[in-house]
C-alpha cells in the first residue's frame, strides 16, 4: 500500500486550517486502520518540527493533538485551529503520514506500516492584517 502520492498543505497563520479524506481500496471498501496513525514534520536539515499521532489525548510539544480516523468509512481528517496555527513559523517543510493497517497478505493476521502520503507543508505568513 505504500505509495509516493504528494499531497502538499497550504496553511496560513492564525487562520483554522483542516483536510479531510477517504482511504478506501480500488474496491471503495475502506483500508483498516489500526492505532497509531502518525505524521511527521519535518525542516529543510530534517530536524523534527512537529509530530501528529492519532488516538493521543497527551499534548505533543504542548500541543493537542489534531489527527483522527474513522476506520469503518476510511475517514481521515487532520485540524488545526487557529490558536495552534498562530504558533507556526512561516516556512517550507516536509511531511509524510503513516498508518498502522491490517495485512490482507498475512495469515496470522499482523498488521504493517503504510505510507499513505507525504509532501510539502507549506506555513504561509499573514499578508493582510487588520
Amino acid at each position: 500500500m505504500a505509495n509516493d502520492v504528494q499531497v502538499d498543505f497550504l496553511i496560513d497563520v492564525g487562520e483554522d486550517w483542516a483536510f479531510q479524506m477517504y482511504w478506501t481500496d480500488q474496491y471503495d471498501d475502506p483500508i483498516q486502520v489500526i492505532n497509531p496513525m502518525k505524521m511527521t514534520v519535518k525542516d529543510s536539515l530534517g530536524a523534527t518540527v512537529d509530530t501528529y499521532i492519532s488516538g493521543s489525548d497527551t499534548p505533543v510539544g504542548g500541543q493537542l493533538q489534531y489527527l483522527t480516523f474513522n476506520t469503518e468509512t476510511g475517514f481521515i481528517q487532520l485540524s488545526l485551529p487557529d490558536s495552534y496555527t498562530n504558533t507556526l513559523t512561516p516556512g517550507i517543510y516536509s511531511y509524510d503520514l503513516w498508518a498502522h493497517v491490517d495485512d490482507p497478505d498475512d495469515i496470522n493476521n499482523t498488521t504493517k506500516r503504510s505510507k499513505i502520503f507525504g509532501g510539502n507543508f507549506i506555513v504561509l505568513a499573514a499578508v493582510t492584517t487588520f
